[in-house]
């Protein structure tokens, strides 16, 4: 590990990140909320971020390029230091007072899952617009990661971006869409947030006040899943062109986002090239066909445009790992929730803003299941493995089997964990896709509109312990366990 240039990577993330505090002040001031409250929940967290920044970047000063192992331990220890960083403001202003209950939630704002402990979110008393501001922030940031954001900073003053990148992306293939990595990061960026204050305005324009639009325009294309409202989304169940367009931006949420510059510079062919979106928009709709049957069977002929209403919104908002509810699926017939459970695992496509296990490796894993198949047949035959009329390496493929079963294996001791705390069989396995997945709401007691607030405190950590690894992918997080990594 060449440590000098890991920390100075890590100080500059954190001098960018002390930065992200000064929304939530003046959101705080345009609100009347007290200025040394501000001062004590924001203005603290953000110095001491500076300030440790300053010091790694100034006591690391001499050049030294990040290695790919570097980029990964990077990646992984920034995400814990920032959620760590991230929960001062939910204990600073008494709206979360055990430090486990308050890295939940801010590991959960920063990658994106979007499950939360805090029991009353209109309660201005207990909850002030601040803290509702700066978890929809801690999501606008974990969207597209932090990573990528500093990358334009990185590639000019550290060196190794390239690796960064790599370390933070689930692309596992290199897409030329500009000729230098920090000018990718500027362009998607641009489209992130281009997509995000369009959604800001139409939310505005269907009726939702413009606080709110903001707040759920950030944890939407980032699907996150953070609301202000305690039922969420359902909460505007009366205007049914809100949910439409909630809808709409998280399936772009869980599109590759180099397909979304590829389409808007009119090279519309892409996605109909494109298997893994062309598998995402299978998947999406097939779901949707079975969870709307299964409503319509259990609610009668005269539910059936609501059924199928709340079937495509669900469907999409679980896929895209986003966790937003229009209804409590915790209550749908056992087919729908095991549908729904299916999709936690899967989540959306690679290069997007989802979780879950990225729909490219199923596209893999189908293409190599079929080769194996056709080898019985023909022996001798050469049958090279393809992805969007590319080569896929052996080592590629190795790496997403073994990614397969390192999944479901920490899913699987993630779930028996929870069991120990008091959870039904429904509960714990829900949970651990929830959190693995960075989906947020599980099923039975911890569903769409309840929270997480009655877990163990043992569970808290463990459940933002997942969502760490989740959204990491796994291997850095794993990488970070290895005494090996840790050598020069």
């Amino acid at each position: 590990m060449r440590y000098r240039a890991v920390f100075k990577a890590l100080g500059f993330l954190l001098v960018i990140f002390s930065l992200s505090f000064a929304l939530p002040v003046a959101a705080g001031l345009w609100f009347g909320e007290s200025a040394g409250s501000l001062l004590q929940s924001y203005i603290l967290p953000a110095f001491l971020s500076g300030v440790a920044g300053l010091m790694l970047v100034l006591f690391n000063r001499e050049e030294e390029g990040l290695r790919d192992r570097d980029a990964f331990l990077t990646v992984a220890m920034a995400w814990l230091l920032i959620s760590v960083l991230g929960a001062a403001p939910f204990m600073l202003s008494g709206t979360i007072r055990d430090f486990p209950g308050a890295l939940f939630e801010s590991t959960s704002g920063f990658t994106t899952t979007g499950a939360s402990v805090i029991p009353d979110l209109e309660n201005a008393s207990l909850v002030p617009r601040s803290i509702l501001m700066w978890r929809a922030l801690t999501q606008l940031m974990g969207g597209m990661g932090i990573i990528v954001l500093s990358m334009v900073v990185l590639s000019r003053v550290v060196g190794g971006s390239t690796q960064l990148f790599r370390a933070e992306s689930s692309v596992h293939r290199t897409i030329r869409m500009r000729p230098t990595i920090r000018q990718i990061a500027l362009t998607l960026w641009a489209i992130y947030l281009g997509f995000t204050a369009l959604e800001i305005l139409l939310l505005w324009l269907a009726g939702m006040g413009p606080f709110d639009a903001v707040c759920h325009s950030f944890t939407t294309l980032a699907t996150g899943g953070f609301s202000t409202r305690n039922a969420g989304i359902a909460a505007y169940n009366a205007v049914p062109a809100i949910g439409t367009i909630v809808t709409v931006f998280m399936f772009l949420g869980g599109m590759n986002f180099v397909l979304h510059f590829q389409w808007m510079t009119g090279k519309l062919r892409s996605l109909r090239r494109e298997p893994e979106f062309i598998l995402y928009m299978l998947i999406l709709t097939g779901a949707c066909v079975v969870v709307f049957a299964a409503l319509a069977l259990q609610g009668g002929a005269h539910d059936l445009r609501e059924s199928a209403g709340h079937a495509v919104f669900q469907v999409v908002s679980v896929m895209t790992t986003t966790g937003f509810s229009t209804a409590d699926f915790a209550a749908w017939p056992s087919t729908a929730q095991l549908v729904l459970l299916v999709l936690m695992l899967v989540g959306g496509c690679s290069g997007s803003t989802a979780g879950g296990m990225k729909v490219v490796r199923f596209v893999l894993l189908a293409k190599m299941l079929r080769r194996e198949i056709q080898r019985v047949i023909h022996p001798r035959a050469i049958m090279p493995i393809t992805l969007g009329g590319r080569s896929v390496s052996q080592e590629v493929q190795s790496n997403v089997v073994s990614f397969f079963f390192i999944y479901l294996a920490i899913f699987c001791l993630l779930a028996l964990l929870l069991s120990f705390l008091d959870m039904t069989l429904t509960e714990a396995f829900s949970s651990a896709a929830s959190a693995l997945g960075n989906i947020g709401p599980a099923l039975g007691t911890y569903g769409p509109f309840s929270n997480f607030s009655a877990l163990h405190p043992a569970g808290k950590v463990l459940m933002a312990l997942a969502m760490w690894i989740g959204r990491l992918e796994v291997y850095p997080a794993l990488l970070m366990l290895s005494p090996e990594a840790y050598r020069r």
